[in-house]
């Protein structure tokens, strides 16, 4: 049907559809069990189904009520010793809370402080690794010598004058055969 815009109404409507819901099952619970007692197939047995007198809804309603409702009653008889109980064990339990709560805390500060170290110590070996001048320093102080730098004869060849090599364009005449015979063909 229809659309009820305003919620208490909707809320209105459903409970009185409920309440007319609710009567019709009790009229037909009622005289269905009116016609097993008046005609017993068993002989005289139990029926089945409570009378409506004899079924406690009160009870059946405490087992099976929501605790989030809000038409639920206060029971009258609590005693102010219960609710003094009730405070205390509720302040236990707040206090126990934050400390829960600080102890998380604490953990969580150690763990973003042992990140940070981590980070920073990553970044710093980053730095050194990246500056080629640094990574020798890191290694050790001395600056890297040759093998050949402390040997006696060394640059020997240097004082030798090159021979220059010349174009002969006859093979028998060039640099290389001429070589190549005062070598082998002694």
């Amino acid at each position: 049907g229809a659309q009820i815009p305003d919620f208490a109404t909707r809320d209105a409507l459903e409970s009185a559809e409920d309440r007319a819901l609710d009567d019709k099952l009790k009229a037909k619970k009622r005289s269905a069990l009116e016609d097993s007692s008046t005609s017993s197939v068993l002989g005289g047995a139990k029926p089945l189904m409570l009378k409506a007198e004899e079924v406690d809804t009160d009870r059946i309603n405490r087992k099976y009520d929501d605790g989030d409702d809000e038409e639920e009653e206060e029971d009258s008889d609590l005693d102010s010793s219960s609710d003094e109980e009730d405070e205390d064990d509720e302040e236990l339990l707040q206090r126990e809370l934050e400390k829960i709560k600080a102890e998380r805390e604490k953990v969580r500060q150690e763990k973003e402080a042992e990140e940070a170290a981590i980070a920073e110590k990553t970044a710093s070996d980053a730095a050194l690794l990246g500056n080629p001048l640094m990574l020798g320093a890191a290694k050790s102080s001395q600056v890297k010598r040759k093998w050949n730098d402390d040997v006696v004869f060394k640059n020997q060849a240097r004082t030798e004058p090159e021979a220059k090599k010349r174009f002969v364009n006859d093979t028998i005449r060039n640099d290389f055969h001429r070589r190549f015979l005062a070598k082998f063909a002694k």
